[in-house]
């Protein structure tokens, strides 16, 4: 669990790599930082990660169709190519971020590109509702996609046409969090790209 400032810098960890048994548990905050000083008055917000936490499941599901598609990537990962699974493969052309959080990359590909794609299979949480926050703090178009409804390709379609989309971010679930989320995102961006080529982002 850590806790960021509303510019987005880790504030405090309350638990970094502790593994906890399945259940109900609470943890709670004094207002002090890593450093133990009181930190100042603002908004602040917290997000859970599993240990290796990453771009797995939607993430990997962009590249991968970007890649079998012949279709220019890019973007923005965590400092040392972290990732769920281990290290992001080089085959992925993505810059590296000045921080191994999640949240820096995940703004930084909002703030890149010219809107940002939601996939998931269910409500949005976690890490990709702070996509969505970020997508509103930065005023950029951004449209969720429930895949568990098998949605056609045309809502997205228009969409991207609506606003000139050329880089377009592609975010959502990691696959530990829902599972199948991979394939149901790879086989709808094989749908949504077949006839379109805007960069990946």
């Amino acid at each position: 669990i850590k806790i960021y400032d509303g510019d987005d810098n880790l504030a405090r960890t309350l638990l970094d790599a502790q593994p906890r048994q399945t259940g109900t548990h609470q943890e709670s905050w004094n207002g002090k930082d890593n450093n133990k000083d009181m930190v100042l008055d603002g908004r602040y917000y917290f997000i859970i990660e599993d240990s290796t936490g990453g771009q797995t499941g939607v993430d990997r599901a962009a590249l991968d169709v970007a890649i079998q598609l012949g279709m220019p990537h890019g973007g923005w990962c965590p400092s040392g190519r972290r990732a769920e699974d281990g290290g992001i493969d080089a085959i992925y052309t993505l810059q590296e971020t000045v921080s191994r959080d999640y949240p820096c990359r995940t703004k930084w590909n909002v703030r890149d590109s010219d809107a940002t794609l939601i996939l998931h299979l269910g409500v949005p949480e976690g890490g990709t509702a702070y996509t969505i926050r970020c997508t509103e703090q930065l005023h950029k178009p951004c449209l969720s996609i429930n895949l568990s409804l098998q949605p056609d390709t045309r809502e997205a379609l228009e969409w991207l046409d609506k606003n000139e989309v050329t880089i377009l971010n592609i975010a959502g679930p990691r696959e530990s969090k829902q599972p199948g989320i991979y394939r149901n995102a790879y086989d709808f961006l094989m749908r949504l790209f077949g006839n379109t080529t805007p960069v990946t982002w």
